[in-house]
């Protein structure tokens, strides 16, 4: 049996004799870890988008970003 089949096999035994109000909280814990993995997932889906940009276009989106936004007459909304 691998590490990984053990700790599974571990985490069932403890969910079968988990009091049936508890159940709800693994529950929620579980989603909790997916939706954190998701969130992870979809920042590194950004990874290496800027990469190749030419430079001074990744100066105006960084570097000269606070000075675009000073004499910008938009709005910006701070949350």
């Amino acid at each position: 049996m691998t590490v990984d089949q053990r700790i599974r096999e571990q985490i069932k035994e403890k969910i079968e004799h988990l009091p049936s109000e508890k159940l709800a909280e693994i529950l929620d814990f579980l989603d909790r870890i997916d939706d954190q993995e998701q969130h992870v997932r979809e920042i590194l889906s950004f990874a290496g988008s800027w990469q190749g940009l030419d430079e001074e276009v990744l100066n105006d989106l960084t570097v000269d970003l606070y000075k675009n936004r000073m004499v910008s007459d938009r709005e910006i909304e701070v949350k």
